[in-house]
């Protein structure tokens, strides 16, 4: 999860609690931006229409979801297309990162 720790170093020293800052609290904060933009579209891509970029923010906001639950699933199946739609999100994420 480099693109976590990554993110971590970005937060503002404020917004960390130094005593229990996790991985988790990091998907938090991202999942609430993510859930700002897609209210307002403000900061879509160009050639973009509102529609597309609110389905693109809904694929980015449920790796963080799942990320920020942690829940293995039994079923090897369901964790294979989980995962598959995880790195789908993940690769959106990091195209998109800046228009959060």
């Amino acid at each position: 999860m480099k693109i976590i720790e990554g993110l971590k170093k970005l937060i503002p020293k404020k917004l960390l609690n130094k005593k229990s800052q996790s991985h988790k609290d990091a998907c938090r904060l991202i999942l609430k931006l993510i859930n700002k933009e897609s209210k307002t579209c403000t900061n879509k891509p160009e050639g973009m229409s509102k529609e597309e970029w609110r389905n693109i923010l809904n694929d980015m906001s449920f790796v963080f979801k799942v990320k920020a639950q942690d829940i293995t699933l039994k079923s090897p199946a369901r964790r294979k297309q989980r995962e598959q739609k995880v790195n789908r999100a993940f690769e959106l994420f990091k195209v998109y990162i800046k228009h959060l």
